[in-house]
C-alpha cells in the first residue's frame, strides 16, 4: 500500500488527488480479483491499473472544460418553470393579437431567426419597414406584460 501511495503521488503530484487514485485503484482491483493470477506479482499488477486509471482520467480530462465557481453557479441555477406554461400561452395571444404586418416581421425575425434583410426580402417591402413593424410589435407585447410594481411595506410607526 505505501507503494501504491507513492506511485500515484508520482503520477499526480497533488496529496487528493493521489488518495483518489489509489482508491479508484484499490476498487478496480478488488472487481477485477478473479483476473489476478497466484504466483504473479501483486505490486506490479497494482501499479498498471493505477497507471491505467490515471491515463484513462487524464484523457476524459483533456476533454471536458472546467468552470470557474462564478460562472459554474450562474449555470447551475434553474428559473422556476411553474408559470411557463402560463405565460407561454399568454404569449402566443398577444402575438396573434398584433397586426397582420407585425405579426409576419415580428415572427421572421425571433421564431425564424432571419435578419432583417431576410425578412424585407421575404416580405417585400423595405428595410426601414420591417425594423418599425418589429419595434412597434415588441413595444406592444411588453406594453401587454408589464405590470405595476407592488407598493411598498410601511413599517408600523411604534406607540407614542
Amino acid at each position: 500500500m505505501p507503494n501504491l501511495r507513492m506511485y500515484a503521488r508520482r503520477l499526480t503530484r497533488n496529496e487528493a488527488d493521489t488518495d483518489d487514485l489509489v482508491q479508484d485503484t484499490l476498487v478496480r482491483a478488488w472487481a477485477a480479483r478473479e483476473r489476478f493470477e497466484s504466483g504473479t506479482n501483486l505490486r506490479a499488477w497494482l501499479m498498471r491499473i493505477a497507471r491505467n486509471s490515471f491515463l484513462s482520467r487524464k484523457r476524459k480530462d483533456r476533454r471536458s472544460v472546467s468552470l470557474s465557481p462564478e460562472i459554474a453557479e450562474r449555470l447551475l441555477i434553474a428559473p422556476a418553470i411553474q408559470d411557463e406554461g402560463i405565460f407561454s400561452s399568454e404569449f402566443n395571444e398577444a402575438v396573434l393579437s398584433l397586426s397582420t404586418g407585425q405579426r409576419e416581421a415580428f415572427e421572421l425575425i425571433t421564431r425564424d431567426g432571419l435578419t432583417f434583410e431576410e425578412a424585407a426580402v421575404r416580405l417585400g417591402v423595405l428595410l426601414g419597414t420591417v425594423k418599425s413593424r418589429v419595434s412597434r410589435a415588441r413595444q406592444v407585447l411588453v406594453d401587454g406584460f408589464e405590470t405595476e410594481a407592488p407598493p411598498p411595506i410601511q413599517a408600523p410607526t411604534p406607540p407614542p
